[in-house]
Parts: C-alpha cells; sequence; structure tokens
C-alpha cells in the first residue's frame, strides 16, 4: 500500500545551510576549549626545561634541619654561633660549588630558605639562576668556625 501523496524530504538550502554552520561551529567551539584547558595546564604546569624546578621543602611540621641538640652543641663548640642558619647562610658564599652555568644572563646561586641541613655533616642545597635550578647534596666540616664544603652528587630534581 503506497501513498501516492508522499513526496520525499528535500532539505532547503537554507536548513543545510544552518545545519553545517551549528556542526562546523561545534567543532570550533570543541577546538578551542582543548586550547584553552591545554593552555590552562601549561600555564600551571609548565615544562621543567624552560623554567626553575621548584625546590624540595621539608613535610609540613618537619623542621628544615635533622639535627639533635647534641649536634648542634658539637657545632657550637667548633665555633657555629647559630649552627643551623649559619650553615645555610655560608652557601651564598659559595657558588663556585653549583656545577652548573647560569643561562639567559642568570648567575647561578644557592637558596638557604631553601636549602636544608640534613645531619651532622651534610646539606640539600638548592641553587638556581631565575630561570633553572637544582639540588646538591653537600658535606661540610667545621673547623674554629670555618666552613668547609665537598660536592658529594648532584640530586635528581
Amino acid at each position: 500500500m503506497t501513498n501516492k501523496n508522499h513526496k520525499p524530504t528535500r532539505l532547503s538550502g537554507k536548513v543545510l545551510a544552518i545545519s553545517l554552520l551549528v556542526v562546523v561551529l561545534g567543532f570550533g567551539s570543541l577546538a578551542v576549549w582543548k586550547i584553552a584547558i591545554s593552555t590552562q595546564d601549561t600555564d600551571t604546569n609548565p615544562p621543567t626545561d624552560s623554567i626553575s624546578v621548584a625546590p624540595p621543602s621539608a613535610p609540613p611540621g618537619m623542621p628544615a634541619y635533622q639535627l639533635t641538640e647534641a649536634d648542634i652543641e658539637a657545632l657550637r663548640a667548633k665555633g657555629l654561633t647559630d649552627p643551623v642558619n649559619d650553615l645555610l647562610d655560608d652557601l651564598k658564599d659559595h657558588p663556585e660549588l653549583i656545577p652548573v652555568e647560569g643561562t639567559l644572563g642568570g648567575t647561578m646561586k644557592f637558596w638557604p630558605s631553601e636549602s636544608r641541613v640534613i645531619s651532622p655533616s651534610r646539606v640539600e642545597a638548592y641553587y638556581e639562576d631565575g630561570h633553572t635550578g637544582g639540588r646538591l647534596l653537600l658535606e661540610y666540616e667545621v673547623v674554629d668556625g670555618e666552613i668547609g664544603w665537598t660536592v658529594i652528587q648532584r640530586l635528581p630534581n
């Protein structure tokens, strides 16, 4: 049984154009949205080879040093007034220990506020030049208030 009055439906040119426009705009919006998300991700998690590397920090509630009172007293007996701060501040005077050159005109230096005394003879030191950075494990020795430094190893970032 066939309906003789039934004609095939045709989309008019305007309806077809509007449908295509909606599809194109939909994909365009999706592309813009994906770009916005990837840009946002790049802004909050930039690649580490182009900016400074964030230094490690002690867990909340953990001091920046791991010395006992006996360790601190032994360092005072060797001539340090405030052992932890004296050690970390002395690093600023020894950029020659940093095994990499500054980039983009920057000068490598140690950052005492981002470094920590981890034992009676070792420091984990953070350095950077404003563009790139890293960490070193250093050994120290105190004789008559003078601090001597030896680089043990470069630590992974």
